[in-house]
């Protein structure tokens, strides 16, 4: 039997009411309810730019969602377009699967040119959640068998895959879900308080000094409850990994790329982790990408070999397009007229 679908073009077409239908029937109905109650489900959005939303009604409404940390430059910024245009126009490869993609190894030398030393390696993904596990594999494959713990933090959200949902604690998240990290494997500390840390770490205490702790797993402010650790706090914990031999992941999904008038927020302390997670609006509001940046001794240790080299790996990570939009993001948010823009801007609306 012959079903009829639905064409590019006359997908602008269809009413508003009968995409809400479509997407209570063959998407989430539950997640169609949230967009009614928030006022959302009835928005015929016919066009976006920068901070507005044009409405098929004529009305133009201010979006101040920030796409939940993907918008940082807006709807369509031109430039962000226009790398797009420059792929399509020099009909530049996507997909290379068999040597090395021009553009992404532009973009990896990139980010190690805007990251302290030595973080000088990426691995490219296509979310925020598969960079963090790109980050748990890669601890694992390093730490010996006898570093079975990791430590989290109350109310940090990393991510909704089994991996990332491990040190999820916000929300219920992982409520009914198994965890690839079993949950007693996975110490929560309070987020901000070094002396609960301090006692953590030295109740995992083993013989001839060493510890069971893989790795600490951090935001350096609290995506969902927009917690602010004390000035100095980074510092501490860092001090704290490096005594016993545990490795430091800062997830900076949510809170980095300009959001603190830094271009990361763990710049602010000038502290260099073991391993830092990018996505959201590294992708410039247009594609979607995630990174996990380490050091390239770490990545050696763990993938060096020929045979394990391509041990972890993902499909869609790094595709042309995609590389060249993130290379433009990075250019324009890592500028020091637009850092300095936000700081000023941040002033403005304490005051209010």
């Amino acid at each position: 039997m012959t079903k009829k679908t639905i064409s590019l073009k006359d997908s602008l077409e269809i009413s508003e009411k009968n995409c809400n239908v479509f997407f209570k029937r063959y998407i989430n109905p539950g997640l169609l309810s949230i967009y009614r109650i928030l006022g959302f489900a009835n928005m015929p959005i016919e066009s976006a730019k920068g901070l507005k939303l044009f409405l098929k009604d004529g009305r133009t409404i201010l979006d101040f969602t920030s796409g939940i940390g993907v918008l940082a430059l807006g709807h369509n910024h031109p430039k962000i377009v226009e790398a797009e245009k420059f792929c399509h126009e020099k009909n530049i490869i996507d997909v290379q699967k068999f040597g090395v993609n021009r553009l992404q190894a532009i973009l990896a030398y990139n980010i190690s040119q805007v990251m302290p030393e030595p973080l000088d390696t990426s691995f490219f993904s296509v979310s925020g959640a598969e960079a963090i596990e790109a980050g748990i594999k890669l601890i694992t494959r390093i730490q010996p068998s006898y570093k079975e713990y990791f430590i989290s933090f109350r109310e940090d959200y990393h991510g909704k895959t089994h991996g990332a949902l491990s040190f999820s604690n916000t929300e219920n998240f992982s409520t009914g879900f198994h965890t690839s990290i079993p949950k007693k494997n996975v110490i929560l500390v309070e987020h901000g308080n070094i002396s609960n840390l301090e006692k953590t770490i030295l109740n995992h205490k083993l013989t001839e000094g060493r510890n069971s702790i893989a790795a600490l797993i951090i935001e350096p402010i609290q995506g969902q409850t927009l917690e602010v650790p004390p000035r100095g706090y980074l510092n501490d914990v860092l001090e704290l990994c490096k005594k016993n031999d545990i490795l430091m992941l800062v997830d900076e999904i949510k809170v980095g790329m300009g959001r603190t008038g830094n271009l990361f927020s763990f710049f602010d302390e000038n502290i260099v982790p073991d391993i830092v997670t990018i996505s959201k609006a590294l992708g410039g509001g247009k594609r979607a990408i995630g990174v996990m940046v380490t050091s390239a001794e770490l990545s050696k240790k763990a993938y060096g070999k020929r045979k394990d080299s391509a041990l972890h790996s993902t499909t869609f990570g790094g595709l042309g397009e995609t590389c060249a939009v993130a290379i433009e993001t990075l250019d324009i948010i890592s500028s020091k007229i637009f850092l300095d823009d936000i700081k000023e801007k941040s002033v403005y609306f304490f005051d209010k």
